[in-house]
């Protein structure tokens, strides 16, 4: 008698299966008349097939321009079927007082919004009508599963305090670059690329960390600029680090953050003067696991060349190669393929930073 709900879940699930549908969205359409269940009777709008999708559907969307869209956590894939170089999530208008680009999570609150059911694939988010006007809050992603996506320009120079690129969600392939104000709270990287992003943030007289919380895994962190923390209770494995500025004195590279097979290299921050790396790091107590010799968390910090290549990546006889050492936990993170995709671990053990030599 036991086996009988077991039974009935394995029939629900192979239900759920068998009705899940395939809709389409095409910005082309006239208007959102169509049933969707076609391309020939697509959706005008991605939020009208979010509106129409049950649990288990897949929605393509084809190349255009699209208004943010909400899915409150449903079990859905939404995917840009040309990736982001067709297709671009974007606020049609200027924007004013609280947006949210793509709030996949529950509930309708852009920085509280929780979930990983929907997954957003292959899209642009870009701010460019990023006027957000006095306690406004702009976002870009709450929440859900985000492959292969790109995050970009959110946030103005003048206003950018109100501004977080991505919040309580899982990003695996992504970019975020070139935004003004927080990278992200609470979010799992994997395989990601943060570069060229201004995080000159300010609260209650004080500055706070542009990434805070969360992890990042074989990921690259490049020509960022800030004057609070770069890293606040964060993990990182495996991640290259490299030539981010902080703007204040007294601010560290990181704090209460811990540094697995990392590379950090050229980081600098005004303390009055300018320091490297060590003075980043030496002036907080607060990161842990920095070259500490406990065996799997040795990271690279030296102001000694590391010997990188085109595009961050390391060249022949580089001291990083080979250097790494994993625990059953970390080689969980760090995966089988680095930032490339590339197999991970072709030597002796695992190369420092976010690519395999």
């Amino acid at each position: 008698m036991k086996k009988l709900p077991i039974l009935a879940l394995c029939l629900a699930f192979a239900a759920t299966a068998a009705d899940a549908r395939t809709l389409y969205v095409n910005a082309s359409r006239p208007n959102n008349n169509g049933n969707g269940l076609k391309p020939s009777t697509a959706k005008k709008t991605i939020q009208a097939a979010v509106n129409i999708a049950k649990a288990g559907d897949t929605i393509l969307v084809q190349p255009g321009t699209y208004a943010p869209i909400r899915t409150n956590n449903k079990r859905i894939t939404i995917k840009g079927v040309k990736g982001v170089s067709k297709t671009t999530i974007v606020q049609t208008a200027k924007i004013q007082r609280d947006v949210v680009f793509a709030q996949l999570g529950k509930p309708y609150d852009g920085l509280k919004a929780k979930g990983k059911n929907t997954a957003l694939t292959g899209f642009l988010l870009d701010g460019r009508n990023r006027d957000i006007g006095s306690g406004g809050t702009l976002v870009g992603i709450s929440a859900g599963t985000v492959k292969s996506c790109v995050l970009q320009r959110l946030g103005e120079k003048t206003q950018h305090a109100h501004v977080i690129a991505v919040v309580n969600a899982s990003l695996a392939g992504c970019t975020v670059k070139g935004n003004y104000g927080r990278i992200s709270e609470s979010t799992a990287f994997d395989r990601c690329r943060i570069t060229g992003n201004i995080a000159h943030i300010q609260r209650n007289g004080g500055y706070y960390g542009p990434i805070d919380g969360g992890r990042l895994c074989n990921c690259l962190v490049v020509g960022n600029e800030m004057w609070g923390d770069l890293f606040s209770a964060v993990t990182l494995v495996n991640c290259t680090i490299a030539k981010n500025t902080l703007f204040h004195e007294g601010k560290t590279l990181s704090a209460f953050s811990r540094f697995y097979n990392c590379i950090l290299w050229n980081n600098f921050r005004q303390e009055p003067v300018w320091g490297e790396n060590d003075e980043l790091l030496g002036y907080t107590k607060t990161v842990q696991n920095v070259s500490s010799g406990n065996g799997y968390s040795r990271t690279y910090k030296d102001n000694r060349d590391p010997k990188f290549t085109t595009g961050w990546k390391l060249a022949k006889g580089s001291p990083c190669i080979n250097r790494g050492t994993l625990n059953s936990k970390l080689k969980k993170l760090v995966g089988s393929v680095d930032l490339a995709g590339a197999k991970r671990i072709h030597g002796a053990s695992i190369d420092m930073g976010c690519y395999e030599y």
